[in-house]
This record gives C-alpha cells, structure tokens and sequence, in this order.
C-alpha cells in the first residue's frame, strides 16, 4: 500500500494506492497520527486505486475513523469503488463512514 497526502488547512486528502490488509494497517494509521500531530483535524481517504481490501483493512479504517474523532476530527471516504464499495456495503459499514464521490482539490503533496 502507498499513501500520498495533500494538504490543505486542517485538511488531509490520503490517497491511498494498492491493497488495504493486515501489512498495511500500521502504514495508515501512523500516516494519519503524523497528520494529525501536524494539526490536521478532517481527512478525506480517496480509495479509488485501492485494488483490495479485507476485513483487516476495514477494521484498520474504523480504527482510523475512531482515532480521529477522538481528537475532534472527521473522516471521509472519496470514490470508493469495486470490491472495496461491496465490502463496506455488505458490513453495513456505508451508515458509519461519510461516503462521497469526489475528493477535495488540495496542494502541497507530501509523501507518508
């Protein structure tokens, strides 16, 4: 999995690249705890090229999810697709994440 972040303000837009499993979950996490120690507070995951994704790497999103809100963020999920939109549907999960088609125009790209 690679992770690319553009920020803007107190928002970072992770667009996230390869499979989301069990290996991958650590790279996230610590790239959204980077993110937020340099103050950013709402997050956009674009998984457009995310090419697989299993109950770990759900869990690693909820994980997310629930890191950021305790540090009164947000969390949105941009262009979700394919197999990972069937995984989050059939868990039931499109009622607990903030799902939207397109993400946010950010510069300043940093890699994570």
């Amino acid at each position: 999995m690679k992770v690319t972040t553009n920020v803007l303000d107190t928002t970072a837009t992770l667009q996230v690249s390869g499979p989301i499993d069990f290996s991958a979950r650590k790279t996230l996490g610590a790239c959204i705890e980077t993110q937020v120690a340099q103050g950013r507070r709402d997050f956009i995951l674009d998984l457009h090229r995310v090419t697989f994704m299993d109950s770990s790497g759900l869990g690693a999103l909820v994980a997310c999810f629930s890191s950021i809100r305790k540090q009164g963020g947000a969390m949105k999920l941009a262009r979700v697709s394919g197999q990972v939109r069937e995984l989050i549907d059939l868990t039931k999960l499109t009622h607990f994440f903030d799902l939207c088609d397109s993400d946010d125009d950010t510069t300043n790209s940093v890699e994570c």
